[in-house]
């Protein structure tokens, strides 16, 4: 996940850009399509997602979580369908991977087991 830390001061002609790109294409499909209610609401949202993540104009965890939430507001889809994904062990593990990953990288850890391993290869090859 690469949340941007930086935070800016200036709205810039590119960042209109990217939210009128991010906006303005789900609301052209939601507004010009001829599918029923549910087949555009559906497209509009998914492509707005992807819009989103791609421009990266909202993190990334907020992203994923509005695309469901969006489902159920507008009728596509109910909570247990839509949510179903989150239930399950998949994500759970990705996200408990994410954070041990970077909780090892933060405090060093990954530095000092990477060193480990160069020590004990090197011992091997009989390099010291």
């Amino acid at each position: 996940m690469a949340v941007s830390t930086v935070k800016k001061d200036t709205f810039s002609a590119a960042d209109g850009i990217r939210w009128a790109i991010s906006l303005g294409v789900p609301a052209a499909i939601w507004f010009l399509t001829p599918f029923d209610a549910v087949l555009r609401a559906y497209l509009a949202i998914s492509l707005g997602g992807i819009l989103f993540w791609a421009f990266q104009v909202i993190p990334e965890p907020i992203t994923g979580l509005l695309i469901p939430i969006l489902f159920c507001i507008v009728g596509v889809v109910t909570p247990d369908i839509a949510f179903t994904p989150w239930s399950m062990i998949l994500p759970w593990l990705v996200l408990a991977g994410i954070i041990m990953g970077d909780v090892m990288a933060s405090t060093g850890l990954v530095k000092r087991i990477a060193y480990k391993f160069y020590y004990l290869q090197a011992v091997r090859a009989k390099v010291f």
